[in-house]
């Protein structure tokens, strides 16, 4: 039986990059993420590809995928969306009918109304 994968779904207020450098033999490199005031669940990557798909469209934006062991500075740039701005995009989603052809409508509506109390959205890849 194969590993399968899932996509992990984050919102959070702020978050800390954790940086190791190994500085012995058996002391490896090592880094991840905090994320700080939110929550975490998981989606199927079909799901989430109709999402960041309708994100883009309408924004030119992406959801940020971030992935802990990838990151290489404690100030690293996530690229993460404003939740102001994040407000504004699932609004414009919600007020056409494409969200409703690929049946996203509550998960936009859901993701609007966390971005409305402040909180950023990434993705991460879980095992």
């Amino acid at each position: 039986m194969g590993i399968k994968m899932s996509v992990g779904f984050n919102w959070f207020k702020s978050y800390k990059i954790h940086i190791h450098k190994g500085t012995t033999m058996f002391d490896y490199d090592d880094s991840d993420i905090e994320y700080i005031g939110g929550g975490s669940t998981s989606y199927s990557g079909y799901n989430i590809g109709l999402v960041q798909d309708l994100i883009e469209k309408y924004s030119g934006k992406r959801i940020s995928i971030i992935q802990g062991k990838w990151l290489e500075s404690e100030d690293q740039d996530l690229h993460l969306i404003d939740p102001k701005a994040m407000t504004e995009i699932c609004q414009r989603i919600l007020d056409g009918s494409e969200v409703d052809n690929v049946n996203m409508r509550s998960r936009i509506e859901w993701f609007k109304k966390l971005s409305d109390q402040g909180y950023y959205l990434s993705y991460d890849y879980a095992y």
